[in-house]
């Protein structure tokens, strides 16, 4: 029973993951673009830099 719980919690947690991935990739080609994380974080209230929001 425990295995059968612990896949089904996987699964939502895949589903949630997709979900938030969805929010930030408003294109929806697959990709986090700097414009849409920045987008993201100025309605989170996270007051970053641009170079803290860069990737390297």
């Amino acid at each position: 029973m425990s295995l059968m719980t612990k896949k089904i919690s996987e699964k939502d947690s895949k589903e949630d993951l997709l979900k938030a991935f969805r929010l930030f990739d408003e294109e929806g080609n697959g990709r986090i673009s700097f414009k849409n994380l920045k987008r993201v974080a100025n309605i989170l209230c996270e007051n970053l830099t641009d170079e803290e929001l860069q990737l390297n």
